[in-house]
């Protein structure tokens, strides 16, 4: 039912995360809430319209947690350094 769409659902998360393997990640995490879905008996009536919904959330959050990843990553920068890199040469 959904297997059709995997290798479109993969090349445009790669478009987008411009990562092959990150994009695997998500269409492979999207793949198993759908079919979780679709087993506990849940009517699918657009399958491949809830998988890019379920993708594009996926990409959402992975989006999020990496801009959140790279403010934690200015915590830890040194005082010192952040003036070092602001004083004129």
């Amino acid at each position: 039912m959904f297997e059709p769409y995997y290798r479109e659902l993969q090349a445009y998360l790669t478009r987008q995360t411009r990562d092959a393997e990150i994009a695997c990640d998500i269409a492979q995490e999207s793949y198993v809430r759908v079919l979780c879905l679709h087993q506990a008996g849940e009517a699918i009536a657009e399958p491949r319209a809830l998988l890019y919904r379920v993708a594009k959330n996926l990409l959402v959050d992975h989006i999020r947690r990496e801009r959140f990843r790279d403010l934690d990553s200015l915590e830890t920068v040194d005082e010192g350094d952040l003036l070092l890199a602001t004083e004129d040469p």
